[in-house]
Parts: structure tokens; C-alpha cells; sequence
């Protein structure tokens, strides 16, 4: 038994560092869909192999769910802190 490929749920990335790159890959006389990007086991893979939509992703998921006393707190423990080192030295 072979390996089969599902057309309609496949598509194609092409990752380079340089512009968007066409590609035209096909199977079963069926041309593959190109995409710029897709989620894979929670993470966004794009196809500048850049991970900036899965940061802010993250933040915005992150940013709902704390309440207000926690996001103070943590400014005064990440932002301060570092704020008062970087003014002694």
C-alpha cells in the first residue's frame, strides 16, 4: 500500500528569506494551492521564516486573560527593575 495525498487538503509553502516565490507543484494532474503561511502544532510558520505573527499572537492571547493587578505587577518587576539598574549604571 502506497502513500496517498488528499488534493484538496494539501497545499505548499515555499520559506526563503528573499520576496514571495511562485511555485507550482502538482499532483494527479491537480496544481497544489500556495499558501504565505499556516498553523502547525499551535505555531505559525510563515514563509519568510520570521516568527513576529506568532509573538504577537501569543501577546494578544496572553493580554485578554490577565487581570489588571497581575499586569501591574508585572510591569513593576520587568519594566522598573531594569529601568532603575539601567539609571545606576
Amino acid at each position: 500500500m502506497g502513500i496517498s495525498v488528499r488534493n484538496t487538503k494539501t497545499m505548499v509553502m515555499v520559506t526563503a528569506k528573499s520576496d514571495h516565490i511562485q511555485t507550482t507543484i502538482t499532483v494527479q494532474n491537480m496544481e497544489l494551492e500556495q499558501v504565505t503561511e499556516f498553523h502547525y502544532l499551535g505555531s505559525i510558520i510563515t514563509e519568510d521564516g520570521r516568527c513576529s505573527k506568532e509573538i504577537q499572537q501569543r501577546i494578544a492571547k496572553l493580554t485578554g486573560k490577565l487581570s489588571k493587578d497581575l499586569k501591574k505587577r508585572m510591569v513593576k518587576v520587568l519594566v522598573w527593575s531594569m529601568a532603575l539598574y539601567a539609571s545606576e549604571t
